[in-house]
């Protein structure tokens, strides 16, 4: 019985070589120039990739240099034209602010004393309330 396994297996296993065999021997004989030529067009198609790429990177660092440019010409004429009015007298400075006055109560410190204080007298009288209670139960 195992005799006529191995014959069966190798029987199956010389007929999956012949059929490999034969398949290579049976094939097309343009089939490495087709392959070459396919591979030579996929070359050139990402050549024409790589280029349009180079060519837009290009076209927008030129763009990004041409409008920082003008840009900087733009402050530039805008700053000389602000100095040559200074120059000129034509700046005006009005105070807008009022008198300041001062009073006890008007420092910052003073009132951030008043809300700690404020903090700690409502904290103590919630224990005092919460223990009175707790004493009444």
């Amino acid at each position: 019985m195992a005799n006529m396994a191995k014959k069966i297996s190798l029987i199956i296993f010389s007929a999956v070589i012949i059929i490999f065999i034969s398949g290579n021997v049976f094939a097309d004989n343009n089939m490495l120039q087709k392959a070459a030529e396919s591979t030579k067009n996929g070359v050139g198609h990402t050549e024409n990739v790589i280029q349009d790429t180079s060519n837009a990177v290009r076209d927008m660092s030129d763009n990004i240099v041409t409008k920082t440019e003008e840009q900087s010409k733009d402050f530039m004429n805008g700053a000389r034209d602000m100095s040559q009015d200074i120059q000129g007298g034509a700046y005006n400075a009005t105070r807008t602010a009022t008198d300041t006055v001062t009073s006890a109560f008007s420092n910052g410190t003073v009132w951030s004393w008043i809300i700690v204080a404020a903090i700690v007298a409502a904290i103590a009288f919630l224990v005092w309330y919460l223990v009175k209670r707790n004493h009444n139960e």
